[in-house]
C-alpha cells in the first residue's frame, strides 16, 4: 500500500507545476483518490505512475512556457504512459485527462487514431465537467480539423454544430457565430 502523504505530495506538486496551485474546490479538497478528479483504481501501482505522469506534465508545461519544441514528446511515449495508467487511474482522474489532452492537442499523429482519442477525451471531459465546459471548444476545433482532412462530412457537421452550440452558451449568440467562423477559416 502507499502512504496518503506520498500521493498527496505528488498531486500538489503536479498542480503547482501546471500553474494551478492552491485549488480549494470541493473535489480537490477531498482526500486524494476519493474525488472523481483524483480517483485511483489500483493504489499500489498508482504512486509510480503518478510520479511518471507528473514528470511528463511538468516537462510539457515547461517546454510550452519557454516555447521549446515538443520534440522530446512522441505519440508513442504518451501512448505508453496512457497504457500504464489504464486500470490504475480512473478515466476521470485529472492526471489521465491531462495526459490524453497533451497527446491529442499538443502533438500531431495518425488522423484516425487522433480522432478516436479526441472523442475519448471529449467524453472524459464531459463526464467530469459537463457538456457545456468551455475547454471543449479546443477539442471540437481539433475534431473539425481532423474530420475535414479525413473527408468525413457527417462528423465534420456534427462537431461544427457542437462548437457553435457550446460557443453560444459560453460567449453569447453574436460572438459564437463570429468565433466559430474564425475557427473554420483557420482550418
Amino acid at each position: 500500500m502507499f502512504s496518503g502523504l506520498e500521493v498527496s505530495t505528488i498531486y500538489l506538486t503536479m498542480k503547482d507545476s501546471l500553474g494551478e496551485g492552491g485549488c480549494y474546490c470541493s473535489d480537490c479538497s477531498q482526500p486524494y483518490g476519493t474525488s472523481p478528479l483524483t480517483k485511483i483504481l489500483d493504489p499500489p501501482r498508482a504512486v509510480h505512475i503518478l510520479e511518471e505522469t507528473e514528470g511528463h506534465l511538468l516537462m510539457a508545461s515547461l517546454m510550452a512556457k519557454y516555447k521549446y519544441p515538443m520534440g522530446w514528446f512522441s505519440q508513442e511515449r504518451l501512448k505508453q504512459l496512457l497504457k500504464k495508467q489504464e486500470g490504475v487511474l480512473d478515466d476521470t482522474n485529472l492526471a489521465r485527462i491531462r495526459s490524453l489532452a497533451l497527446k491529442c492537442l499538443m502533438l500531431n499523429g495518425n488522423d484516425f487514431e487522433m480522432r478516436e482519442e479526441l472523442m475519448t477525451l471529449a467524453s472524459w471531459v464531459k463526464r467530469v465537467w459537463g457538456e457545456n465546459y468551455e475547454e471543449l471548444t479546443e477539442i471540437y476545433e481539433k475534431l473539425i480539423e481532423i474530420n475535414a482532412k479525413l473527408n468525413d462530412a457527417e462528423s465534420y457537421k456534427y462537431y461544427v454544430n457542437e462548437l457553435i452550440r457550446l460557443r453560444m452558451i459560453c460567449f453569447g449568440k453574436e460572438d459564437a457565430v463570429k468565433k466559430a467562423l474564425e475557427s473554420l477559416i483557420r482550418i
